[in-house]
């Protein structure tokens, strides 16, 4: 599987944010910050999430306006000089004006815009305040200090000598794997690879260890736990290092680099990593040069515009840090003399164009051979930069009136309407302040509120629930088998009345039959009390129950009723070894022994059917007998069948399994569905008559002509499909075939559970193509023969007609010589998935020593084969998916891969038990999902699902 779907090293990138709207342009224009309309231009090296560009000319004049509009006050400045340098290079015969114009300009930019020089004279910039709600105050930045002052804060010798040994073990990690130590003033960090790993908590009581990376824990330290502690930390660091995305990505690659450029420039007294508070440091090293001057360096696989004006951000907090940084570099140190050493394998459209803009000189270093341990790196460029503006009484705090006479065209004051449409109020003397300052000091356009932005919350897409946070509330009995989950069913004072192979437990001892597990059915009628019988009022209260509240504790068991009362409660119950009595055939065992995998199916299946088998029953009295009758009679007609499948793998393999079960099919036909109507005016009326017809994946259309053809054949047409359908073509469907022939699975990806809740005989190989379809196939299987026949199901699926003998293979159903028939075929390309689930991140949540990836494909993609990619490429145990614009959340996990299985069923159950928008959905194919309810109105349902998940480590675990 690793090979199948072994991630290749690739060029990292960050998230980005959407880009600016066009319609921003027409508002500048409209509040007439520029004397002329804006025409949009695409320019290659300004990104589209950095800033929009605007161009227009005056009339009557030869001036020629280019504005470019962004979010930050940093990257309207940006992309105006790279606008610049372009217009200029090209040439023009008009007159080219510049001017930036941000929203915002909050401490970020502040931090950014110091680092660049004076503007020229014909740019100008402009900041629209918009009064922004803070949803917090402002994060504090954490100052390094030394790691002396860390320890002389502890007043206990005991606890001092015992972080003395902790800094030193991790000062030792730190040498061995290329790190550095830095301390604020109640943590020493670990950091490794521009990321930190690990921390020294000081405490007014304690010491602790804190793990960040790979996955957040904390150990608390004793004299005679820290070894012990230091090694596991040393073993989740090998862990990561080893692992192949941080090893040939950007991390890695800024850990070999480091002491490759620092010898490379020359460099003494080097720190690496010297800021606290960033993740990951901006900064590789700070040093000192032969001259004394000051040296930062930073190495990227790729830089980006977006990626230097947060590296601008970083040697903005660093400047005023130099004094702790190189506290103990020796002499000389000219701090005035500054350097900025960057080094790239690849540098970004416009990156270039900005270096001499900065107020300090910049190396530009191309890296090779970034595989190797000891990458290299070339000289490409060097800028000097350009000096800092000069500072007057008038421009300090930018609230100063415009210095003149510098030979550029103003806008005239009365030009400045009182607002721009959309962003915030402006004065009419703000048009002088904005075209007054000649650095980046940016004009501020004053409103109500203070001006300023909000920091932004940066989003980890990693979250963490920290595991004393959990609760997994124990049962009051101690010693049964399983926790009781939270307010959800009345035990017997016996665990919560469920074997972990679905039958009963001890039934004999503990007077707890398959009525007792009824809380654990599939349907919506979930009891809530012992043996499934629900009384009015606990359905009423389970409908009324709003979604954002919890259910209550059920408390004990009702002290008036008895266990043989319960027992009594539904007669008409199935005996637990007349529904879990799940086998293979004889015939299927002679050729070699269940398998591990195979023996977990087994064990899902039965978990699954005493579920159903404790499901609660209808009551009989409420019934008519004919329908009754009709149940009991409903099944696959007899016969050779016409298997009609829809043009999709999923419906493919769904057709097959269908096929393996009745064992002689008259054939198989593929259509789309615009050529439903094709089959049943051509192929249907040359067969012979009575031949069952199966029709898998189609919807009723056209409705009108579907269901009229399908009434031809009622009683020997069967109709399986997992579309929504309009409930009048439901019900006349119904009509037509009976209702007893109609499977519809809405929601589910595809007819395979429909399919499977209607086949009969138990087949090896049956589960295994099931296991292909729903990504739960191991890596022998998808090695020898599953990859050759994903690919090539889906170019059978491609076509229209008959299959013919293209399936025969799978209906002959032997591994062996699937695999002996794939040997002799060239490896398939990968499919579409792994480039989906490669290239980009996906939302990780951490509890309980799991890791549950959230992913969200496209329609056109599917969804359990990129789920399975995401589990294995970031080694996680559980993902939780869905389609987009589908209400339907699929939980799944690796139970053959893994290395413990996870009840998922278990879990899909408790959500819907607990949560009343959550329904559930069909699991015949051993596929852990349901339904959230008006997701889209209510995007909140889904963040509970994930709490709630992460909060039931125990029902997994069962």
């Amino acid at each position: 599987m690793r090979r199948g779907f072994g991630r290749r090293r690739r060029q990292q990138t960050s998230d980005q944010a959407p880009g600016v709207d066009p319609a921003e342009l027409q508002k500048v224009s409209k509040a007439g910050l520029v004397p002329t309309p804006l025409e949009h231009r695409e320019i290659p090296e300004v990104p589209a999430q950095l800033a929009v560009i605007g161009c227009g000319r005056e009339a009557d004049s030869d001036v020629e306006w280019w504005v470019a509009r962004a979010e930050g006050a940093a990257a309207a400045a940006a992309a105006v000089l790279i606008v610049r340098g372009r217009v200029l290079a090209e040439g023009s015969s008009s007159t080219p004006r510049f001017l930036a114009v941000a929203t915002t300009a909050g401490d970020a930019d502040r931090r950014q815009l110091s680092c660049f020089g004076a503007l020229p004279d014909d740019v100008s910039t402009h900041v629209l305040s918009r009064e922004i709600a803070l949803a917090g105050p402002p994060p504090e930045e954490r100052t390094p200090v030394p790691v002396a002052w860390v320890l002389s804060g502890i007043a206990q010798q005991p606890r001092r000598q015992l972080a003395e040994r902790a800094v030193a073990g991790l000062r030792g990690l730190a040498a061995k794997y290329a790190g550095s130590l830095r301390a604020e003033p109640r943590s020493v960090e670990l950091c490794v690879g521009a990321r930190p790993v690990a921390a020294l908590q000081v405490e007014a009581e304690t010491l602790s260890i804190v793990t960040l990376l790979p996955q957040r824990s904390v150990a608390v330290l004793a004299s005679e736990s820290l070894p012990d502690a230091l090694d596991r930390l040393e073993g989740n660091l090998r862990r990561r290092l080893n692992d192949r995305k941080t090893r040939d990505g950007e991390e890695g690659l800024r850990g070999r680099l480091g002491p490759v450029l620092a010898d490379h420039c020359g460099v003494r007294s080097v720190a690496p990593w010297p800021l606290t508070g960033e993740d990951p440091d901006p900064l590789d090293w700070v040093g000192v040069d032969a001259t004394g001057g000051i040296v930062l360096g930073t190495a990227r696989l790729a830089l980006q515009v977006s990626d230097l004006l947060t590296l601008l951000g970083g040697v903005a907090r660093a400047r005023p840090l130099l004094p702790v940084i190189l506290g103990e570099a020796p002499g000389p140190i000219r701090p005035e003399e500054l350097r900025l050493v960057v080094a790239a394998e690849e540098f970004g459209a416009g990156v270039e164009a900005l270096f001499p803009h900065l107020r300090f000189p910049v190396e530009s270093l191309s890296v090779a051979d970034i595989a190797a341990l000891s990458p290299r790196v070339e000289a490409k460029g060097k800028a000097r930069g350009t000096p800092a503006p000069a500072t007057s009484s008038d421009d300090r705090g930018g609230r100063g009136r415009s210095r003149r006479g510098r030979g550029r065209r103003r806008t005239a004051e009365s030009e400045v309407p009182a607002e721009i449409p959309g962003t915030g109020d402006a004065g009419a003397g703000d048009a002088e302040r904005a075209q007054s300052s000649r650095a980046l000091a940016v004009s501020e356009t004053p409103s109500d509120g203070d001006g300023e932005a909000a920091p932004e919350a940066v989003e980890s897409s990693i979250e963490e629930l920290s595991l004393f946070d959990l609760d997994d509330e124990t049962g009051d009995d101690g010693g049964g088998r399983r926790r009781r989950r939270r307010g959800r069913r009345r035990g017997n004072g016996n665990g919560r009345g469920r074997s972990e192979d679905g039958a009963s437990e001890e039934e004999g001892s503990s007077g707890e039959g398959p009525q007792a597990r009824s809380g654990r059915g599939s349907g919506r009628s979930r009891g809530r009390g012992k043996g499934g019988a629900n009384t009015a009022a606990d359905e009423k209260g389970s409908a009324d129950r709003s979604p954002d509240e919890a259910a209550p504790d059920d408390g004990d068991e009702d002290p008036d009723v008895d266990d043989e009362q319960l027992l009594a409660l539904d007669p008409d119950a199935p005996e637990p070894e007349d529904s879990v009595d799940v086998r293979y055939e004889d015939s299927e065992l002679d050729e070699e022994p269940l398998t591990e995998s195979e023996q977990l199916r087994l064990e899902r299946e039965r978990r699954r059917l005493a579920r159903v088998a404790a499901k609660p029953q209808e009551d009989r009295a409420t019934r008519d007998e004919p329908a009754a009758e009709s149940e009991a009679e409903a099944g696959l007609p007899r016969g050779r069948p016409a298997i009609l499948a829809h043009a999709d793998r999923q419906s493919l393999i769904a057709a097959t399994v269908l096929g393996r079960d009745v064992r002689n099919v008259e054939g198989i036909w593929v259509y789309p569905q615009d050529e439903l109507m094709t089959f049943f005016r051509g192929v249907a009326t040359d067969l012979r008559e009575n031949t069952p017809v199966f029709v898998v994946g189609f919807s009723a259309k056209p409705s009108r002509d579907a269901i009229q053809a399908a009434a031809l054949y009622r009683g020997r047409l069967v109709w399986f499909d997992h579309h929504e359908w309009p409930p009048e073509d439901a019900g006349s469907m119904a009509e037509a075939v009976g209702p007893e022939m109609l499977h519809l699975t809405p929601e589910v990806e595809s007819s395979l559970a429909a399919v499977l809740s209607q086949c009969k005989r138990r087949s090896r190989f049956s589960d295994k193509l099931v296991d292909l379809a729903t990504g739960r196939f191991s890596q022998h299987d998808y090695e020898r023969w599953g990859r050759l026949w994903w690919k090539r199901l889906g170019d059978i699926a491609a076509t229209s007609g008959p299959v013919g003998n293209a399936l025969d293979a799978l209906f002959g159903g032997r591994p062996s010589d699937l695999a002996r028939e794939a040997g002799r075929h060239p490896t398939p390309d990968p499919p579409a998935e792994l480039a989906f689930a490669s290239g980009r991140d996906f939302r990780i949540v951490h509890f309980g020593g799991f890791g549950l990836a959230v992913v969200e494909v496209p329609a056109s993609l599917d969804l359990h084969l990129c789920a399975r990619i995401v589990r294995e490429r970031h080694g996680l145990a559980l993902s939780l998916g869905r389609t987009e614009g589908s209400e339907a959340v699929v939980l799944g996990s690796d139970d053959a891969t893994g290395r413990r299985s996870l009840d998922c069923s278990a879990m899909v159950d408790h959500l819907v038990s607990k949560f009343s928008w959550a329904e559930p959905l069909p699991d015949d194919d051993h596929v852990a999902r349901l339904r959230i309810r008006d997701l889209v109105s209510h995007p909140e349902r889904f963040e509970e699902l994930v709490s709630d998940i992460a909060m039931g480590r125990s029902i997994l675990e069962g």
